[in-house]
């Protein structure tokens, strides 16, 4: 018989290394707020402004703390990021330790992992940006960023549609925090949809492990067997789920929409989105650009807009043929002018046909009709700038997905490019044994993570050190678990007793 008193000690046991691994986030995370106070960048003021170009969970974040203490509410957000990336950081942390069972040794690896990018960010980024305690969405994103990876692999592992109903909440907060984490509601389908591919039909809440099997067995649970690995069979409500899927994410970007005109009409008075959508993405494709890509088109009025646009960008210099003769050349001139581009050309270049043309001098008036206009010459260009400008985001994004790991070099790309190879082969060579193995779904997730943020980001904008940070986390934590699973196989579990 098992002894009562037992269960009892088991359940009031403290687990002194997680107690640890809490003060040592609180000293770092409090000593960076101590050390750098509550930090103001380009971006601050439009957040403190509830202004429409932004995502309504950061500024009404900032809003709900200034209505409860108006005179130190920028003190008051900085110590709750803090205690956010505290939360976030020792979740991501205890989460990998209980998981995977690592020893103190791979604790302390994940320990400096997940809070690394706050180091790093500082001393590479162009603005020397502190994440942790700055006036800017990115403090919020980072840390509900790895929340969401690990909810989202729990969920997978699991095989729980609720819990990967709460990692969609979580990707929808993200998406609503900042526009760029829209990919989370396409990874988070990919996974859910493997996950339904994957789960038994008659085992609707948990998969079917071996031992399952075995006690299943006399009850007519059919599954056959190739090596020790489950044959998952198709079930009859797996198309249902399918569905269910679709409608859920469906109603991820109806919810965001909704969710961000309902905001902007609340605190700007007009039921509009972001009104800029538009001018983000044509500042890439005008870069790309000529005068005559617009002759053809049969709208005089927008051919003559448009190169009113081009020429004020081309004699500034702005425009890929100021640029050196590479692609590399090309696309790292763009990441320096695209801001320029976007806001001296376009922005305020249609601002001021607007406002000359229909006299309207409402900001967000004149920025939904402008950001009509660039919408229009995004449809009307593309189709002939299509191979330069898909060129360019490749690139862009390649040069993204380097900086999810380490910073723009020509000796980082060979490094990443190696990385990348080991990954891709460890999620195979892990598959191949064990299907359902949770160090390689982790690096699945972290490899969608990284690839979804660096090509999306670079289709509309350029991949910024603090617009990737998101991943380097995550795909240093798949890296050291993949690799010590791969150690583990290979040397017969000695990796598994030392970390």
């Amino acid at each position: 018989m098992n002894d009562p008193s037992v269960k009892t000690d088991k359940k009031l046991k403290i687990d002194y290394i997680n107690i640890v691994i809490l003060a040592l986030l609180g000293m770092f995370f409090f000593g960076i707020y101590i050390i750098y106070g509550t930090p103001v960048y380009n971006d601050s003021d439009q957040y403190i402004a509830m202004h429409v170009h932004r995502e309504p969970v950061y500024p009404l974040f900032l809003y709900v703390i200034r209505c409860i203490t108006p005179g130190h509410f920028m003190s008051v957000a900085s110590i709750l990021q803090s205690v956010l990336c505290i939360y976030a950081s020792f979740r991501f942390v205890t989460y990998i330790r209980k998981t995977f069972e690592i020893k103190i040794p791979g604790t302390v690896i994940c320990l400096l992992i997940v809070i690394t990018p706050y180091i790093i960010t500082p001393l590479f980024s162009k603005l020397h940006i502190q994440m942790s305690v700055a006036i800017m969405s990115e403090s919020v994103a980072i840390p509900v960023f790895v929340l969401f990876i690990i909810n989202l692999h729990n969920a997978f592992v699991k095989c729980k549609f609720k819990n990967m109903l709460i990692a969609f909440v979580i990707s929808l907060v993200l998406t609503l925090t900042r526009s760029q984490m829209i990919f989370t509601f396409i990874l988070w389908f990919i996974m859910a949809v493997i996950m339904v591919c994957m789960r038994r039909s008659d085992e609707p809440d948990d998969i079917l492990t071996d031992e399952k099997i075995m006690q299943k067995g006399s009850s007519g649970t059919k599954a056959s067997h190739n090596n020790g690995r489950v044959i998952i069979s198709p079930g009859a409500d797996r198309m249902m789920w399918l569905i269910v899927c679709v409608i859920v994410l469906i109603s991820g970007f109806t919810l965001r929409d909704v969710s961000t005109r309902a905001y902007n009409y609340v605190f700007n008075g007009r039921y509009v989105d972001s009104v800029y959508s538009h001018i983000n993405l044509l500042a890439n494709i005008l870069y790309v650009s000529d005068r005559d890509d617009m002759d053809d088109n049969e709208d005089d009025h927008l051919k003559a807009v448009f190169k009113e646009i081009y020429d004020k960008a081309d004699s500034q210099g702005y425009l890929y043929n100021s640029a050196g003769s590479s692609l590399s050349d090309r696309v790292e001139y763009l990441e320096e002018v695209h801001d320029r581009i976007k806001y001296d050309c376009i922005e305020y270049g249609l601002r001021d046909i607007v406002e000359a043309e229909t006299g309207i001098h409402d900001y967000i008036e004149y920025n939904r009709i402008a950001d009509g206009y660039a919408g229009d010459m995004v449809r009307a260009l593309l189709p002939e700038v299509l191979g330069k400008w898909a060129a360019d985001a490749f690139l862009l994004g390649t040069r993204g997905l380097v900086r999810n790991l380490a910073v723009c070099h020509p000796v980082m790309y060979a490094y990443v490019a190696l990385v990348l190879v080991f990954a891709i082969w460890s999620v195979i060579y892990l598959l191949r044994k064990d299907i359902r193995d949770k160090t390689a779904w982790f690096m699945v997730i972290a490899l969608l993570a990284v690839f979804g943020n660096s090509y999306s980001t670079a289709i509309v904008i350029m991949c910024l050190s603090r617009y990737m940070i998101y991943g380097f986390p995550v795909i240093y934590t798949a890296l050291f678990l993949s690799g010590r699973k791969v150690f583990c196989l290979i040397s017969a579990g000695s990796a598994k007793q030392i970390v």
